[in-house]
């Protein structure tokens, strides 16, 4: 009987070192938590997906910080270019800080090496906006597809500045909207 104990401590996995460090959002309404809100407003919020990243992965031991350069309306393009600096502040996450001389891109790149070595997630949640007017199109379908090719470009320059500025070890994590031609 005193022998159970320390057969199961033997069959235990070490315990793995905690993470530490930020999570980055970026994207698109979907990062900064869009909803409708009391009264029948709509505004950014506390519920969206990093938002509720940040507790289910301390569960597994990575304790980050969230800082989200989100900006509601976005779209790969909106994210690149130089001519869309800055961010509405009522699109923004509650509390982020604006990034007033920059792209939601450069913004990230520059954070992302100011904290060399401390940003240990980026997630993206970019797309949906890119083909937001192709369900009311006579041939939404048609509309998606001749979309799709510069979103995917765009997001292939976003992904690569990014891992530039953050190395191989920063994982980057991207979602995007459900179809909504199903709907």
């Amino acid at each position: 009987l005193l022998l159970a104990p320390a057969a199961v401590a033997a069959n235990k996995k070490p315990a793995q070192k905690p993470v530490k460090g930020i999570l980055l959002s970026l994207g698109d309404s979907y990062s900064v938590g869009w909803q409708e809100l009391p009264g029948g407003t709509q505004g950014s919020t506390h519920n969206g997906p990093a938002d509720q990243l940040v507790p289910l992965v301390a569960a597994r031991g990575w304790h980050l910080k969230l800082v989200n350069l989100g900006c509601g309306g976005a779209t790969t393009t909106s994210m690149l270019t130089a001519s869309s600096v800055g961010c509405d502040p009522q699109a923004l996450a509650p509390g982020a800080t604006n990034y007033p001389n920059q792209s939601q891109t450069q913004a990230a790149v520059a954070f992302i090496k100011s904290h060399r070595n401390q940003v240990k997630v980026v997630t993206i949640s970019i797309g949906g906006n890119d083909v937001d007017g192709c369900p009311v199109q006579a041939d939404p379908t048609a509309c998606v597809k001749a979309n799709m090719p510069t979103a995917t470009r765009n997001l292939t320059k976003i992904v690569k500045q990014l891992r530039a500025a953050g190395g191989k070890q920063m994982r980057i994590i991207g979602s995007t909207y459900p179809d909504v031609e199903l709907g």
